[in-house]
Order: structure tokens, then sequence, then C-alpha cells
């Protein structure tokens, strides 16, 4: 199963990263690290903008290649994002809207720092009107010592197997 399995997230301070590898270590998917072909500003303020401006024309950024192959044959794609202004990281948005995820399912899981998951469930499922979305993993900052039953214990929710 562990190669039907794709971890893809975009990632800007860490936290996002952190989620994955620990989901990675429960599930043995594969993970593929999503970058912006032009990194984000360090000034915060500044990125800010950048992002608003992202979200709300949704004219995502262009990304570096990724190998492909990995999504072509993945039934389920855990989906990493931070909540950036109350939703996905436009990275994550562009990778949604480059390819196809029709039949698979998607499993979001959001960093944050106090804002939850925002609507991040249901505009991965405007950017993938033919794929199951479930409901995301909301995880503060980067989980902290807990992570690994909180991704466990969230995986059990949504039916999935733990070996």
């Amino acid at each position: 199963m562990c190669k039907e399995i794709l971890i893809a997230g975009y990632s800007n301070s860490g936290n996002t990263n952190h989620i994955a590898r620990v989901i990675q270590s429960i599930t043995g998917g594969k993970i593929l690290e999503i970058f912006p072909a032009q990194p984000y500003p360090r000034d915060e303020q500044i990125m800010l903008k950048q992002v608003e401006s992202e979200i709300k024309s949704k004219k995502y950024p262009a990304l570096l290649p990724v190998c492909s192959c990995y999504i072509k044959y993945c039934k389920y794609l855990f989906a990493g994002t931070p909540n950036w202004c109350g939703t996905i990281a436009p990275p994550l948005a562009s990778f949604l809207k480059n390819y196809s995820f029709t039949q698979k399912t998607i499993i979001p899981f959001v960093s944050h720092d106090g804002g939850n998951a925002g609507t991040v469930r249901e505009d991965i499922q405007k950017i993938c009107p033919h794929a199951e979305v479930t409901e995301p993993i909301c995880v503060y900052k980067d989980g902290g010592d807990t992570l690994d039953e909180q991704i466990k214990d969230f995986l059990k929710h949504i039916g999935w197997e733990i070996k």
C-alpha cells in the first residue's frame, strides 16, 4: 500500500515538513516537497502581501518541477500546507491545479499558529472536484511531543488501518 501513498506539501517554516515526515513514518508513503520557482520574501510583511494577492487573484506561483510518476500512481495524497490567510498556501494550490487527482483520496494536513484548518478542505475540493477530500489533520505548529499520537488518532478516526 505504501506505493499508493504520496505525501506532498509546501512548508515555509519547516512545521509542515516535520508533520509530513511523521506521516511518512506511520504510513510508509513517499514524500514530495513542493517549492515555488521563486522563493517567498523573508520579510514577513512583504511575504504576507504577496500571499494575500495570490490568494485573492488565484494567480498561484510557478513551481519547481517534480517527478509526476508518483502522482500518477498514488491512490492517497496527503496534501500538506500551512494555514495562510485561512486557506491553503498558494504553492499547494498551484500543485493541485497542475495535476489530476481524479478518483484519488486527498487527506489534507495543516500546520497553524492558532487559526486551525480554516477553509482548507473546501478549497481543496474546489480545486480537485473529482477527488474525495477528507477532513484535515490540523496541527498546532509542529505538533510537539504528541504529534505521532495525534496523527495515529486522526487516521483511525477516518478509518485508516494503522499497522
